[in-house]
């Protein structure tokens, strides 16, 4: 005779938290990425500043070049920042996908009716 086994009713939370905390930790690195990147954005913006106000002085400096290379810095920056942004949004998206695929699981499992025993 086998033993009897209970049925797993919390079956579709399996699913959910096996990916959550993986996209959790993918969402802290992303939260993390999307701080530096305007810190960044914030440090290139004051040495734009900086240099802007190096050629107002009186004295010929060559510093053009410098400052196409900080503007070309600042969009890259901005397409990052705005990608990291995308990439939140459809993370978003998947862990929504992924709790109504565990709900739609758990009330599958729940709506099933458990077997009754045959008798002998």
């Amino acid at each position: 005779m086998m033993p009897e086994t209970p049925v797993a009713l919390d079956g579709g939370n399996l699913l959910l938290t096996a990916f959550s905390t993986n996209l959790e930790a993918l969402e802290a690195q992303m939260n993390n990425t999307l701080g530096s990147q305007h810190q960044l954005e914030r440090h290139a913006d004051a040495l734009a500043e900086y240099v802007k106000s190096l050629d107002n002085i009186e004295e010929p400096l060559n510093i053009r070049s410098y400052v196409d290379k900080l503007q070309d810095c600042r969009r890259r920056l901005v397409k990052t920042s705005e990608m990291m942004n995308s990439l939140g949004d459809r993370l978003g998206q998947l862990q929504r996908k992924i709790a109504r695929e565990a709900y739609a699981k758990k009330t599958s499992i729940k709506e099933q009716s458990v077997p009754e025993k045959p008798e002998k």
